[in-house]
């Protein structure tokens, strides 16, 4: 009687089950595809809360007619301009006051007197004018070692992965990494 082929022979261990060559793995198959998207017109401490709910570190940001037209990172959001002028504070709930130049003396008293300091009160903070505008994407049949070459090239941690001009994925080192350990 001739073996089954689904079990090995007598005497013989099963092969385990072949992981797919790293040189065919697409950016398709490791890409998170519910991902949070921003408005260039959301407030930025809205962002930052969504960006926290979703507990993420960077988001793309795309336009009304679904293009992407930026991405918006904790990064982006801790530069040293934006904490120092307290547009959004590291600590939640903390109220601190801007730095106010000579010119924005007349105002103080006015911002001071607000129980609800915002960031708004100063003039519009947006995702839009915090994001950063030059967006690097990969293709969904992009392999593996090409995502990695963009990452290391551009000295970022993670993608978006467009077709067609549309958003259909993001793709991050943690995903390469949760990938290659299996």
């Amino acid at each position: 009687m001739p073996a089954r082929a689904d079990k090995p022979p007598p005497g013989r261990k099963a092969a385990a089950p072949q992981a797919p060559r790293l040189a065919d793995v697409r950016a398709r198959d490791l890409m998170q595809t519910s991902v949070l998207t921003l408005s260039p017109e959301t407030p930025i401490r809205e962002a930052v809360e969504d960006l926290h709910d979703a507990d993420v570190q960077a988001a793309p940001v795309v336009d009304a007619g679904g293009r992407l037209v930026g991405m918006l990172s904790v990064s982006d959001v801790a530069r040293p301009e934006h904490v120092q002028d307290s547009a959004v504070n590291a600590e939640p709930g903390a109220r601190d006051l801007p730095d106010l130049s000579s010119d924005d003396e007349e105002h103080a008293g006015e911002i001071e007197a607000r129980e609800n300091y915002s960031a708004e009160l100063l003039g519009a903070q947006t995702v839009g004018d915090w994001m950063t505008p030059r967006v690097v994407s990969v293709r969904p049949d992009s392999t593996l070692r090409e995502v990695c070459q963009v990452l290391v090239a551009e000295g970022i941690h993670r993608v978006p992965v467009l077709e067609g001009g549309e958003l259909r994925g993001i793709l991050s080192t943690m995903d390469i990494v949760r990938h290659l350990a299996g």
